[in-house]
């Protein structure tokens, strides 16, 4: 009878060496962020807090992570309730910096409060936007368009220095 080689050897046999992952340069990770960035279609970006008050209560705005940072934004006024986002997009996509468009909706009942953001990633772009798309038609009503003041609304995130007066 033959007999089997021993079980051991045949563990020994099926191992593999696997080398140790080495680490990313500089240039490697700016193409696998670039690389992942097309992959899901959105850029990672920092997640900076935005940090709101209102009647007493102070909390961390989440859904502005979800804009670009450095930005230009728009306020866009008098919207009716059938504007979309898609339709607010098409509107400003004939500007070349057009980065996202959003229309501001009541969580019970689905309607637009009347108003909604564009975000513009130049300057000359934004300045020209607000010169051509005020009082243009959007939907069934001419918009009102306005610099965004999203950025003053942000408490800072750092803790004042308490002065001291010293007589």
């Amino acid at each position: 009878m033959i007999s089997a080689p021993p079980v051991t050897n045949r563990i020994e046999e099926s191992k593999v060496a696997v080398a140790a992952p080495q680490p990313l340069g500089p240039q490697e990770k700016k193409d696998k962020k670039k690389k992942k960035e097309q992959q899901t279609g959105k850029p990672k970006h920092k997640s900076s807090k935005a940090v709101r008050q209102a009647a007493g209560d102070t909390w961390i705005d989440k859904s502005m992570e979800d804009w670009p940072e450095n930005d230009y934004r728009i306020h866009c006024g008098n919207l009716g309730n059938e504007v979309t986002d898609e339709l607010l997009a098409m509107a400003f996509k004939r500007y070349r910096s057009f980065l996202r468009a959003r229309v501001i909706r009541d969580k019970r009942s689905s309607k637009t409060k009347g108003y909604g953001f564009v975000s513009l990633g130049d300057p000359q772009d934004f300045l020209a936007a607000l010169r051509e798309m005020n009082n243009k038609y959007i939907g069934n009503r001419p918009i009102r368009v306005t610099k965004s003041s999203w950025e003053t609304r942000c408490l800072p995130t750092k803790k004042p220095t308490k002065k001291v007066k010293t007589e």
